[in-house]
């Protein structure tokens, strides 16, 4: 339901998003998915991913990719049904269009700590992308080892322990006779608490199940907002759980890493879903009419 002018003002930002959502009505092809792709024919493989994709998982793919070209706020949400495929859907497009920049390569996903085993075994068998699971009180220091990877996997609890240094304030050291307080010295506990996720500078991060950062209070929203990355990608079936996720995701790092993106982010948020390629969300149902070859809707 569209807000009434009077309403208007007292949206957040993430509601004006929400609120501008309606159905998502592919316009695209599945010829054009092709095209886009670089595909011949409907089973044609992308190069590099070892399954073939179902029809609506080429458009898709076909979708996410053009979004992530975006030169500004680069991303979106899929929140297709359960079952219609947003893993293979967002490891097609990892393959797909992988970063031509070398320092900036890597692909961070987060997801809930049963998932992590899943996802990793759907990227090993599926595509060529090399994968490391990042969790445990044994996993890796060293950030090199990060970066040697295509694709990081890691929690949401990992995430909120690794910002917990930038998202609570240090404690400060009481005055005593002998000792002079020290705004420097105040600061060294937070750098000393800076996680290895946040000091890396990812081409792309996901966010699995993104509908657990709703709650701006919580520790993984608050991580999640520090992360940076060029692409931001939030997945769930929640779409309107996901958007608002997504909206208060990519504002924070709009005005705080990249405040000249502010303004077109704003602006697609507004036209978010109503047209192929121009918003930021893709949400279908469990039981579309498959698009063919040539057809146009489903």
């Amino acid at each position: 339901m569209v807000p009434k002018d009077e309403e208007i003002a007292d949206l957040s930002f993430a509601d004006l998003f929400r609120t501008a959502l309606d159905d998502f009505f592919e316009d695209t092809s599945v010829d054009d998915a092709l095209k886009e792709l670089d595909l011949a024919k409907i089973d044609e493989r992308i190069p590099n991913l070892s399954v073939t994709l179902m029809p609506h998982q080429i458009i898709g793919v076909a979708w996410m990719v053009k979004q992530e070209k975006k030169t500004s706020c680069a991303g979106g949400v899929l929140a297709d049904a359960m079952g219609l495929g947003k893993t293979i859907q967002t490891i097609a497009t990892m393959v797909r269009n992988p970063s031509t920049d070398r320092k900036i390569r890597n692909t961070l996903i987060i997801l809930p700590l049963p998932l992590l085993q899943q996802w990793k075994e759907e990227i090993e068998l599926k595509s060529n992308l090399s994968v490391l699971i990042y969790h445990g009180p044994k996993r890796t220091k060293s950030i090199n080892q990060l970066k040697a990877v295509d694709v990081v996997l890691t929690t949401y609890s990992i995430v909120g322990n690794e910002a917990s240094g930038m998202i609570e304030p240090p404690k400060r050291r009481k005055k005593t006779d002998d000792f002079v307080d020290d705004d420097e010295e105040d600061e060294k506990p937070r750098l000393k608490q800076k996680g290895l996720l946040f000091k890396v500078h990812w081409y792309r991060c996901v966010l699995d199940e993104a509908a657990i950062i709703r709650n701006k209070s919580t520790k993984s929203h608050k991580a999640c907002m520090l992360l940076n990355a060029d692409i931001k990608w939030c997945l769930s079936v929640s779409r309107t759980a996901d958007v608002k996720a997504y909206a208060d995701y990519r504002e924070h790092w709009s005005t705080t890493i990249s405040p000249t993106l502010s303004p077109t982010c704003a602006s697609s948020a507004s036209s978010a879903g109503k047209t192929s390629g121009s918003g930021s969300t893709l949400s279908r149902t469990a039981n579309p009419v498959l698009p063919q070859s040539g057809s146009k809707r489903f």
